[in-house]
């Protein structure tokens, strides 16, 4: 039979949303798995980002229409996602160990999150990102964030105990261009701004690309060839070798 309803019972978002993330199973043949990954993973997602981070799906359920009173259309059926959402958490903070480079505050800060906001999934992941991506821009490319989450159902909090592994700080290393032809190639070694040495920043390609490879060829470039750099760490020597390559 062919999915002609599809309706998620139980829980408190609103009906918008939900439709938008289960439309795409509507006339398509039912099946029973697809139905589940879609409650188990972008409904899921959708109530954990809404602060519900219990949300649980149980297995959906299918009955069919009625062409009319009292007869069935058993070409049609309509799916019911029961949903418990749990309670909505709220941020209530988070504890760092293993953190000597940036103090506790400078990497709570850049959670982005205050006291008593709806914990959403999507926007505490962001803030694993940032401190990563801090870390980052300061050599230290290896970093690990082992997070563990604590979530108190009576207050309606979660907090979270973090041990950061900083790792070793890296310095840029050997800058190989490949692809061009030996003046452009000049051309590009003169754009890229991390000298060999210095502090390596993880997040400076992006900022060649958009800003310091454009000025330098003007805006068109993106468009007129494919760039790709990549980066080879060496942990032995804490160099990082980079590679941007033209095809």
């Amino acid at each position: 039979p062919t999915v002609a309803e599809v309706h998620v019972t139980g829980g408190p978002l609103d009906q918008t949303l939900l439709r938008d993330a289960t439309s795409h199973l509507l006339g398509h043949l039912y099946s029973r798995t697809d139905a589940s990954a879609v409650a188990h993973s972008g409904l899921t997602d959708m109530y954990r980002n809404h602060g519900y981070l219990r949300a649980d799906f149980a297995d959906p359920e299918a009955a069919f229409l009625e062409s009319q009173p009292g007869q069935l259309d058993r070409a049609h059926v309509s799916v019911t996602l029961p949903v418990n959402p749990g309670p909505q958490f709220h941020w209530h903070g988070a504890s760092w160990t293993g953190n000597r480079v940036f103090p506790a505050r400078e990497l709570s800060a850049l959670m982005g999150l205050e006291e008593g906001d709806v914990a959403s999934a999507q926007r505490i992941a962001d803030g694993w990102e940032a401190i990563r991506q801090l870390y980052g821009s300061k050599g230290y490319i290896m970093t690990r964030l082992r997070t563990e989450e604590h979530l108190d159902d009576s207050a309606r909090l979660v907090t979270y105990q973090v041990d950061v592994n900083e790792g070793q700080q890296y310095r840029m290393g050997e800058l190989k261009v490949v692809g061009v032809d030996a003046r452009t190639e000049n051309r590009v070694r003169a754009a890229w701004h991390l000298p060999k040495g210095a502090i390596f920043d993880a997040l400076y390609q992006k900022r060649f690309l958009r800003r310091d490879l454009t000025a330098a060829f003007g805006d068109n470039v993106l468009q007129v060839r494919q760039i790709s750099i990549s980066r080879v760490p060496d942990t032995q020597t804490l160099l990082v070798e980079v590679r941007i390559s033209f095809e």
